[in-house]
């Protein structure tokens, strides 16, 4: 699955589309607020998922915009595996990293967090906000700024892009890396389906650790040798995950060879 793009966008426009978010934003907390579903005018789960969808639509309906929707999904067994160590090695150096730089987290823009108080806000906050932000940021955002500019440069520009809508300071540094790693995979296989399971393997990963009682994995496994172990396994399985998902090819296979008796098999 992933976002055709004829043309592309310039980066002006890409920051653009967050400014329309943010508008889609405001309208759909205020409908809330006005119709007393939320007690507080501010920013919440549900409008924010509906300013994703409303901007998605938009961008994929707009004759001007150029986007079409290729529903095709392709996901390749080794690819799927290295995504999910990537995942949970990100998450074990995103709970670190708020814990090693301390900035500042504002409750009241705290939109896009994983929540478990309730079905509906397990069900919007794990599996369709990952949806929805990497339809709009990686689908959307990414594969039109890689056909304006150079890979990486479109990879970082969509990655902070993203870290700055989260409007959470306290998020920004893991969010940046989190996209990242979701656009490293989609400029490589050019598909939404493997971003989509990095993004909600963290999310479940959080839940859990939620659900625990505890409000980050070191909370969750103490200041013992686990946690350490767990932390430097994650730092030396990224960049490693990183070198394997350069060499796998189009078939989805990693081109190992072997040599026996001095001939490569």
């Amino acid at each position: 699955m992933r976002v055709n793009s004829q043309n592309g966008f310039s980066l002006k426009y890409a920051w653009f589309v967050l400014v329309k978010l943010y508008i889609a934003l405001f309208i759909f907390s205020a409908t809330f607020f006005l119709l007393f579903i939320t007690p507080a005018l501010a920013p919440g789960l549900w409008p924010y998922l509906l300013s994703c969808a409303g901007i998605i639509l938009y961008m994929l309906t707009a004759q001007s915009e150029n986007f079409r929707l290729v529903t095709k999904v392709s996901i390749q067994p080794i690819a799927l595996l290295l995504s999910l160590i990537m995942a949970l090695s990100l998450f074990v150096v995103r709970d670190i990293l708020i814990k090693l730089i301390p900035l500042p987290s504002f409750e009241a823009v705290n939109f896009s967090s994983v929540r478990i108080d309730s079905v509906p806000a397990i069900i919007g906050s794990v599996f369709l906000l990952p949806l929805l932000e990497e339809v709009l940021f990686r689908g959307i955002i990414l594969e039109a700024l890689s056909k304006k500019y150079p890979p990486s440069f479109a990879l970082v520009q969509s990655s902070v892009i993203y870290a700055v809508a989260t409007l959470n300071p306290v998020y920004i540094i893991p969010n940046f890396l989190l996209a990242m790693l979701c656009g490293l995979f989609y400029l490589k296989l050019r598909d939404l389906c493997i971003p989509v399971f990095i993004h909600m393997a963290g999310h479940i990963a959080m839940a859990f650790v939620m659900a625990k009682g505890h409000a980050g994995l070191a909370e969750l496994l103490g200041k013992g040798g686990l946690h350490f172990s767990m932390v430097l396994a994650a730092f030396v399985l990224l960049p490693l995950g990183y070198y394997l998902l350069e060499r796998v090819n189009e078939a989805g296979r990693l081109p190992v060879t072997f040599r026996i008796r001095g001939r490569r098999v």
